[in-house]
Parts: C-alpha cells; structure tokens; sequence
C-alpha cells in the first residue's frame, strides 16, 4: 500500500466531551496546514474496540498516524506497531498524562484492589514498547525515569494546545475584587489533584479572620468523588455554606455564562498528589483563551512565572499564597485585561503552533 504524505489519521478512545473537543482541534489545525485529517474515535471499549482500532490503523494509506496513548492497553497494540512500522508508516504517540502519572491516579479509583493492581501491570509493561515503537512521543508533563529510558530521544515535551475559536472572549460582567472576588473551578470530575481543599481551608481563615473583600467559590464538574466529601466536610468546619456552591457538570453555553460573572479560576492545584510537578494542564489554556486571570501550582512549559494573569502558587497543601491573592488581587488586576490574556492564548497555546512543534523533522 502506497503510504499518502499529506494525510494524517488520529486514531483515540473516547474520554468524555472534553477530551473529544481537544482531539478535534488538534485535527482542525493539522488541516489547516495543509494536510487530510482523517479522525477515528473509539466509542466502546474492550477487546473488540482495540480490533477495530488496529484493523482500521493497518488498512489506512495515511503516512502519519496519531494515536492517543493507550496507556494500560499499550500490550495490544505492539504487534500492530510493529507492522506498521515494517509500512513505512511514521507513527506518534499523543501521550495526554505522563504514564507514571495514570498510574498513580489508578490509586483513587475506585476498584479492587486486582483490578488496580492489572493496570499498573500493564502499563508498566506495554507502555515501554509502544514508545521505542513511536518516532515521536508526545509528553504534555515529565515522565518518570523509568519511561523516559525507553522513549530516549523520541521524547517531546511540550505544552497542552487549544483550539482557539472554541471559546470566545468573556464578557465583563465580574466583580473587581475589592468587595467581592467570585472564584471558579472546572473539572470533568472533582478529584484530589484539583485541590480545590486548598481554596476551601484558605476561605475558612480568610473568613475567620473578618477580612475583606468577601470571598466565594463556584465548582463545576462530577461531584460524585471521593474529594468532594472532604471538601463538605471543610465547609462544614468553617461555615463556608454560603459561599461555596457545587454547580455540577455544566453544558458549554452555561460555562461561557458563569465565566462572564468569575473574578479569578482555580486551574489545578495538586497535582503533587499524584506525583506531577511539571504539567500542561488543559483547563489552564480554557481560561487563558476566555480571558480569565486563574491560579496555577504547576512548572507549565508554557507559562513563565512572571505572566501578571497567572497567579503561581506553591504545589503543596500550603494556603498562605491563596491568602495573598485574596489580599492583593484587586490590585493586581490592574496590570491586565482579558484582552492581553486571550491573545497570549493565542500567540503561544494554539493547536497551530503545537502541530508544528510535533512535527518538525518527522
């Protein structure tokens, strides 16, 4: 079969709405540059969807195939890999989370131990030969050594992209912070390694203490977690019931509506907790392309600590830095507006950009 340089086959598992959305934009820019997209996104799982995934990557004539990492069902797909290779095919892994990270977020879930205990098998062994199968992997945070050895120099480390015509500038309908700073926090589900605790316990002191301006928290996402217990428990011990609010997973027109009244966004702020220092969180780049200040605990390859709107914090359980930025923002917010945020989502965070990064040399 005569491999066709100007197409590109994604290939990926579904994961929710918000990871489809990426996997669209990405392609949307690989077609702006020039190239045939074709997107293949498995609905199903299980032994009969990772067929019609290795049966659709083998029959296809594209020269360049993307494959969303597997993670625990690397195993399967070497096989496929390898013949692949033996196509001439150029073959890149999209690795969303660093496979040492999956595996410790395998500990929060709730399952057996067997079943937790066959993840972390798998991906420990089929991981490895996926990667020295890849002529690139795509890494969005630092893998640990141990996978790092067997990627070598087929490693790319880079930031997260966004599909910039997603989400439109919001409109400035939020408080300044000087009486009031609304706060927002957004994820599919609410887990540990958001560390939206943090924001909770440093509102409980906040509060405590008598001080202005008045502060409250939006959550949006699954609240059926294990986290979101600990945080009731939290607003509890601080009679935080007003001013905390779980607003459940919302649609895109409802998030682009609560953007409009936010203050400041909670990206993620505990990410140590599943061992990840260095990360390009995603949800980051949703409030830079809306335009919305936000605080972060991650080294993010794309954010260096001096940007004004990204509010750096430790990657700890401390909440003394939250703290300052109830006390400082008002005046902090001056030295921006939305306008300078977004179009630094534009000029650094597009999947345009991203997509040359991925494929130069290949």
């Amino acid at each position: 079969m005569k491999n066709n340089r100007e197409k590109v086959l994604y290939v990926a598992k579904s994961d929710g709405k918000g990871v489809e959305n990426k996997i669209q934009g990405f392609c949307n820019a690989v077609a702006r540059a020039g190239y045939h997209v074709e997107l293949d996104i498995e609905q199903s799982a299980g032994f009969a969807a990772i067929n019609r995934q290795i049966r659709k990557m083998i029959s296809s004539d594209a020269k360049y195939i993307v494959m969303r990492s597997p993670t625990r069902n690397s195993i399967f797909f070497v096989l496929c890999f390898i013949w692949l290779r033996l196509q001439g095919k150029t073959l890149i892994i999209d690795q969303p989370s660093p496979a040492s990270t999956y595996i410790k977020e395998v500990n929060y879930q709730d399952r057996s131990f067997i079943n937790k205990t066959a993840k972390k098998l798998l991906t420990y062994i089929g991981c490895p030969f996926t990667f020295m199968l890849a002529h690139r992997v795509v890494e969005y945070g630092i893998e640990s050594s141990y996978f790092r050895f067997f990627s070598g120099n087929r490693e790319l480390v880079i930031g997260n992209g966004i599909d910039t015509a997603r989400i439109s500038l919001r409109k400035n309908d939020y408080p300044d912070g000087t009486e009031l700073l609304s706060m927002i926090g957004v994820g599919a589900r609410i887990e540990s390694w958001h560390g939206f605790d943090r924001v909770v316990r440093a509102m409980g002191e906040w509060k405590k203490q008598g001080r202005k301006p008045r502060v409250v928290f939006d959550l949006v996402g699954d609240p059926r977690t294990l986290h979101v217990n600990e945080i009731k428990e939290l607003i509890k011990i601080y009679g935080l019931e007003d001013d905390v609010r779980f607003l459940g997973s919302q649609p895109a027109d409802a998030l682009t509506a609560l953007y409009d009244k936010e203050s400041l966004a909670i990206s993620s702020l505990a990410n140590f907790r599943r061992g990840l220092y260095n990360a390009s969180v995603l949800k980051s780049r949703e409030y830079c392309l809306a335009g919305i200040p936000f605080v972060s605990a991650d080294e993010d390859p794309d954010f260096p600590t001096q940007i004004p709107f990204r509010f750096a914090i430790p990657n700890d359980n401390s909440i003394d830095a939250i703290i300052n930025i109830f006390e400082s923002f008002a005046e902090r917010r001056k030295q921006f507006t939305d306008e300078d945020i977004r179009q630094y989502a534009i000029d650094h965070l597009s999947f345009d950009v991203k997509f040359r990064e991925i494929m130069k040399g290949l």
